[in-house]
């Protein structure tokens, strides 16, 4: 317990300590801040919107294993049991197409015309809204289709071949021939970005797919693979059945030792890939080799269309003129190739962009450009990237899947009361009255503070009483 002479030193210090230090504590200042606020919201999701990217689904119908541009294909098992696969034969006939008036092919289940040396103008089903100029891949006219009718804008004599079913059905599980030597187009009806082909391969001859050539000299010898024209040959191994999946991007070429049921997936053991020579989706494919047996197991198809961002730049100075913003990217399906902010171009890794030695992920990201005096100061979230004389315009480098939210920013000053170091916050007369409360608190509460006594008392009154009287003098 405290003996009287530290209780009276304790009141002498606080007397003095406590009024100047309450005075520094409670020294305060008006300060005027400056910070950004939204003063509209904007969704720019469908203004970037300038492009369309396809939705491909996997199809498995019978025109994948029906349909050749130059002939018909030669099932392997045929016989009067029904199944999904008519065999049909073909006719040719030279036919005479009056300009300007439809012509039916309705009856027929399959119908081409080609014709190198004629080039022209037809309409399709009907549709005299659309017309179509005649194909060039091979030069000159190549149109078939299933049923329908075709106008020509005029009057032509063309080879028209029609297919008619000849009452026999083909077991699709046993695949098809090629009908000739020769190359021929291979089409299922749809635009393609992969299509699963089982190929029986013979030996001492070539069999090409696309790009792709397929050989093997005897049964005992390894099987190769390689893209004509491109690289070298490569073995795949003693195979006598493949699983070529054919695709946008890559070739794949697998080996598989028994021919399966259609619908059932082999079993693959070494697999060689190559890149596409012809990349890009496809409605057509080159197939060549009469002694080989082909089947087509699958196919990745053309569904429709989904709008997306390809190679656009967002100009916002010309939406929102001389405004500040802050952008947000919500969220990415697609992720293109790079960002151009400022006039400063960010490559895209896995989603992400280095900024300043920084790692940021785009998707949540903000982009803001804030008016500073004469120029705007460029953000990708708090990170500083530059500098415009107008609000930045960003480029979206490549083919986008994203959504935007744009916050057109303002300025708004707010008054902040704040603590204000090395003030005072008292005057003589503030400083007087603390100085009272403190001698009375220290009165009261050390003279409750351990045994009471006469003597304690009266030496804690003389202090603070004196110590009172010095203050009321400052008033």
């Amino acid at each position: 317990m405290a003996s009287i002479k530290a209780l009276a030193a304790i009141a002498l210090t606080l007397m003095i300590a406590a009024p100047i230090g309450f005075g520094y504590m409670f020294a305060t200042e008006n300060t005027t801040v400056t910070s950004w606020e939204s003063e509209d919201r904007v969704n720019l999701s469908d203004t970037i919107l300038n492009s369309e990217h396809p939705i491909y689904g996997e199809y498995k119908g019978t025109s994948n294993n029906t349909l050749l541009e130059t002939g018909v294909m030669v099932y392997n098992t045929i016989s009067s049991t029904d199944s999904a696969y008519p065999v049909a034969t073909p006719t040719t006939t030279s036919t005479t197409f009056t300009g300007g008036v439809w012509f039916d092919l309705s009856a027929y289940a399959y119908w081409k015309i080609i014709d190198p040396n004629v080039n022209g103008m037809y309409y399709l089903n009907n549709d005299s809204s659309h017309g179509y100029s005649f194909s060039t891949t091979y030069g000159g006219l190549k149109v078939a289709g299933n049923e329908g009718s075709i106008m020509f804008a005029s009057t032509a004599t063309l080879p028209l071949t029609t297919y008619t079913y000849s009452g026999d059905y083909a077991d699709i599980n046993g695949g098809w021939m090629l009908p000739a030597s020769g190359n021929h187009q291979w089409i299922n009806g749809f635009s393609n970005s992969s299509v699963t082909i089982l190929v029986d391969v013979p030996v001492n001859s070539a069999t090409y797919i696309g790009g792709l050539q397929l050989f093997r000299s005897n049964s005992t010898s390894p099987l190769t693979a390689w893209i004509y024209g491109v690289g070298t040959a490569q073995q795949l191994g003693q195979y006598q059945y493949v699983k070529v999946t054919y695709g946008m991007d890559t070739i794949q070429v697998a080996g598989i030792t028994s021919w399966p049921a259609m619908g059932t997936s082999p079993l693959t053991f070494n697999t060689l890939t190559f890149d596409n020579p012809s990349p890009g989706a496809f409605t057509e494919l080159r197939l060549s080799g009469s002694a080989a047996t082909f089947r087509i197991d699958g196919a990745s198809v053309n569904s429709g269309t989904f709008p997306d961002t390809k190679d656009y730049t967002l100009n916002m100075d010309n939406l929102f003129p001389g405004k500040s913003y802050s952008l947000k990217l919500n969220s990415i399906g697609i992720y293109g190739d790079s960002l151009t902010i400022a006039g400063e171009t960010f490559t895209v890794t896995n989603g992400r962009i280095s900024v300043d030695g920084s790692n940021v992920s785009l998707k949540g990201a903000t982009i803001s450009s804030k008016l500073n005096g004469s120029e705007y100061d460029v953000y990708v979230n708090a990170i500083k990237v530059g500098s415009s004389e107008d609000p930045a315009s960003i480029a979206f480098d490549g083919e986008w899947s994203l959504t935007l939210t744009a916050d057109i920013l303002k300025t708004v000053e707010n008054t902040n009361t704040q603590w204000a170091p090395g003030e005072f916050a008292f005057d003589k007369t503030d400083f007087a009255a603390c100085g009272l409360l403190v001698a009375g608190a220290l009165l009261v509460g050390l003279g409750m503070y351990g045994q009471r006594s006469g003597i304690k008392f009266g030496v804690l009154l003389l202090i603070c009483g004196g110590a009172a009287l010095a203050y009321l003098s400052f008033v």
